[in-house]
């Protein structure tokens, strides 16, 4: 593999926009600090520190480079502007300027997803026609809106607008609507966050998403949750009594084979399986980071051992086709992209 060649979708940024949308708050999400460390509190009990790499194009390039990742694709971590109430589409407007400005620092290695103001649906269409004349590469959303699930009509204006403009939508947990059955243990992280974007991402796919929007380019962060694992259970199962195929007239993995997936797993194995089932040109490579060490991920990637091709477009080509990550953005040396 030629390190210099890989794209990490998965990467997370914090503009000092949404900082300053989350000071003085007293519900999440908010901030807080202790010990010297910024937290954010993004749901009961649920909270990150704020790392350095967060908020400093420096000190990201710098990880990248540390990992050997040529190019990423900045995104907002939960709770996005989610939980903003009113405050919502105009905090979007100006994250996502943050986020662009961020990314133009080094445009030939950075590129950015949107946030949407998902709790004012109305407002989102208009957003990301504007992100998209902006150079976004996508927008990424949470798996439910503060409890709401995701849904085909109340979300109309994000699928429509997406599917028009060819804009990825990433899915990425926020904070689960199965909350207190996996607050202990750490729980929420190692299970709770698959379980609600493998929910939000089946519901839709029964409600016929495909259908309504057949070319909709729809990314399910950590290699598509549960899907891969329990595709047998879905195809069977759903046959076993009425409705429970939703609006689909054919077996569930046809659609679900049309989802794109990232990386991110730390588990060889599992990368494998995504591959295997969705498809290398279906897979992105992702780090997770800062939550994540990039580095795991990159030796996850490696040690899947993939056929050449196959990790070709893992860790560089599917990215570049998916996001519009061709000149001059997200640029290799070597013309690889």
């Amino acid at each position: 593999m030629n390190p210099a060649a890989l794209i990490d979708v998965h990467t997370h940024f914090f503009p000092g926009q949404l900082l300053e949308a989350l000071e003085g708050r007293s519900e999440p999400p908010y901030l807080y600090r202790e010990d010297g460390r910024t937290f954010v509190r993004f749901g009961p009990g649920r909270q990150y520190p704020l790392t350095e790499a967060m908020g400093s194009v420096d000190a990201k390039l710098a990880e990248m480079d540390r990992a050997g990742i040529h190019g990423s694709v900045l995104s907002v971590n939960m709770p996005g502007v989610d939980g903003l109430g009113d405050m919502a589409v105009s905090t979007a407007s100006v994250v996502n300027d943050g986020l662009r400005a961020a990314a133009s620092r080094d445009p030939a290695r950075l590129a950015w997803m949107a946030v949407a103001p998902m709790e004012r649906p109305e407002a989102v269409a208009e957003e990301l026609h504007r992100c998209a004349s902006l150079g976004a590469s996508g927008v990424m959303i949470g798996s439910n809106v503060v409890g709401r699930p995701l849904d085909l009509d109340t979300d109309a204006g994000l699928f429509e607008a997406a599917h028009d403009l060819g804009l990825a939508i990433m899915v990425h947990p926020a904070f689960p609507l199965a909350g207190e059955a996996v607050a202990e243990y750490q729980l929420t992280s190692i299970l709770g966050f698959l379980f609600d974007t493998t929910t939000a991402t089946l519901r839709l796919v029964l409600a016929g998403m495909f259908d309504r929007y057949p070319d909709l380019k729809f990314v399910v962060s950590h290699v598509g949750g549960l899907l891969p694992f329990i595709v047998g259970r879905i195809d069977y199962l759903s046959t076993q009594r009425p409705g429970g195929t939703g609006r689909l007239s054919v077996a569930p993995s046809e659609h679900l084979r049309k989802l794109y997936v990232d990386a991110v797993c730390l588990w060889p194995p599992a990368l494998r399986l995504g591959v295997e089932f969705f498809g290398a040109d279906h897979v992105m490579f992702g780090s997770d980071h800062p939550y994540w060490p990039m580095a795991d991920g990159v030796a996850t990637l490696a040690e899947a051992a993939l056929p050449p091709a196959d990790q070709e477009l893992v860790a560089h080509g599917t990215a570049s086709a998916l996001m519009n990550l061709g000149e001059p953005r997200l640029r290799t040396e070597a013309g690889l992209i």
